[in-house]
């Protein structure tokens, strides 16, 4: 049996590798595997998983190339998970997605309502009861995101004593994993490993893919900065921007370690960027690199 599922949160992705190893608990996971690799792994021996269980996550190769493999080989005997991890929409043709058991291949993110039930779940698993206020209070907080609120269930799991404020704390910084969409906010944080490791990684063909939500979220944090030097509060900010308080708090700690300063850096930063996008816009592949020293050098500058 194959399965194929596809999300932008990781967390729900997590959860369907669960629910697999609940029914075959001796699965093998394999990560960001090329069609060479699934064709060892999917075909050997394996004398300690007589039943082939696998549960492939991101691969690297076109779901075209990934098609044609598997209808070359015999899959019967196989039970096989594909979880990927997308950052935009990704389109699968009918022959590709006859070759699966499961009919629906996107797992929809998280929304405000069904957090709430999400969130219910996970307490229930790790055996966390907490009174309904504290209930009520981690349901408005915590962002409609399956990988924050594992993260958050899991280390509340772990503390003997549940209290305010060691919700307080847990709730101060969620995990996300790095992607097109927070690049911005981790590359404001100082956190440069974790940006350059990112940046180093993208190829030419991906350069548009990225500048769409980068350029997105410096309008959003322009919003933001506008209205802080107004001396705006965050609930009046995102009342203003019709957005929640806990989408606006990573900025807010930017801005706190960072000062009024990065508003004048901020307003360069939109000029010369303009200027790189101009030329970009006609050479993607031959200037990736320019655009990775841009965002280098500028980060620097932000440091100083």
């Amino acid at each position: 049996m194959l399965q194929f599922y596809y999300s932008s949160d990781l967390g729900l992705l997590d959860d369907k590798a669960e629910e697999f190893k609940k029914v075959f608990p001796k699965a093998r996971s394999i990560r960001r595997p090329t069609i060479e690799e699934l064709n060892i792994f999917l075909l050997q021996v394996d004398l300690f998983n007589d039943d082939q269980n696998y549960i492939i996550e991101d691969f690297v190769e076109s779901c075209i190339k990934l098609e044609n493999f598997l209808r070359s080989i015999k899959h019967e005997n196989l039970n096989v998970l594909f979880l990927h991890k997308v950052d935009t929409e990704i389109y699968l043709n009918n022959s590709f997605k006859e070759l699966f058991h499961n009919k629906d291949f996107k797992v929809v993110k998280l929304t405000e309502k069904t957090k709430r039930g999400y969130i219910d779940s996970k307490l229930k698993k790790h055996l966390v009861k907490l009174p309904k206020e504290q209930l009520k209070y981690i349901k408005d907080k915590l962002p409609p995101s399956a990988s924050v609120i594992r993260d958050f269930v899991f280390n509340l799991s772990l503390l003997g004593e549940i209290n305010q404020e060691n919700i307080e704390t847990l709730l101060k910084d969620p995990r996300e994993d790095l992607n097109y969409y927070n690049f911005f906010a981790v590359y404001l944080s100082g956190k440069d490993y974790e940006w350059m490791l990112f940046l180093n990684k993208l190829q030419d063909d991906e350069i548009k893919k990225f500048i769409h939500p980068f350029a997105h979220k410096l309008l959003d944090f322009k919003s933001y900065l506008e209205l802080k030097i107004k001396g705006y509060s965050l609930e009046e900010i995102a009342l203003k921007l019709g957005t929640k308080e806990y989408f606006l708090k990573t900025y807010e700690r930017i801005y706190d370690m960072r000062g009024s300063k990065i508003l004048e850096w901020y307003k360069d930063f939109i000029i010369e960027l303009y200027s790189l996008l101009i030329s970009l816009k006609y050479s993607f592949n031959t200037n990736l690199s320019l655009l990775k020293f841009f965002l280098i050098k500028k980060n620097l500058e932000l440091e100083e």
